[in-house]
């Protein structure tokens, strides 16, 4: 054991960098496997999860009346003639 410790020891005087980076790293996973238990354990309960739809109504589906609604406008001919005209581009051959 005193040989591990010693190993360690040099490691983090001689390369402190890949020293620390490398326990750092490894303690990520220790903690997603020590965490969940110890957070259980003084009383943590996750949230209600929130709702990704919203809840129906619990009664028959009354129809609205579409006649509060904008009626659609009618374009005139000449409004399309310059649409159509704006969509397709011309080439003139010399």
């Amino acid at each position: 054991m005193a040989f591990i410790y010693r190993a360690l020891q040099r490691h983090a005087h001689e390369s402190p960098v890949y020293f620390y980076s490398i326990l750092i790293g490894a303690a990520g996973p220790v903690a997603l496997a020590v965490v969940p238990p110890i957070r259980r354990r003084f009383g943590y309960e996750p949230p209600e999860y929130i709702p990704t739809s919203y809840p129906t109504p619990k009664r028959e589906r009354v129809t609205v009346s579409s006649e509060f609604d904008d009626p659609p406008q009618q374009k005139s001919q000449e409004q399309l003639e310059l649409e159509t005209k704006a969509r397709i581009p011309e080439f003139k051959i010399r």
